[in-house]
């Protein structure tokens, strides 16, 4: 009902000044609450860890620098892009993009410990 009377209002001439309409707000409404209840009853999680702040923390152990920040930023968001967003833990991504970075800018990275059974 709410979709049809949308389409109806697609094919007004006059423009509808939205800021005062109020069927505009209450539609808004109904289908942003529409929404969410399709969305969980897909069983879509909707709180996510995103791998960004992952990097901030790992390269201030690391005493990364901007340059090095921004690359390993890039290749996340690129990351974020494909499947692996949903194929790997947030801290793996994070990980690997700052691997990737470092490879590109030609960053040694400290090598782990022979006693570190991690």
């Amino acid at each position: 009902r709410a979709a049809a009377a949308a389409g109806r209002r697609h094919y007004r001439r006059e423009p509808l000044d939205l800021e005062r309409h109020a069927e505009y707000w209450e539609l808004k409404s109904v289908l942003k609450k529409a929404e969410g209840d399709v969305i969980v009853a897909c069983g879509f999680v909707l709180h996510v860890e995103h791998p960004h702040k992952f990097i901030l923390s790992y390269l201030r152990v690391l005493n990364g620098d901007a340059r090095f920040a921004q690359e390993a930023w890039s290749r996340v968001n690129d990351a974020l892009r494909t499947t692996v967003c949903v194929r790997y833990e947030p801290h793996v991504i994070a990980v690997a993009a700052i691997f990737m970075a470092s490879r590109h800018l030609r960053v040694a990275l400290p090598e782990a410990d022979g006693d570190d059974d991690r």
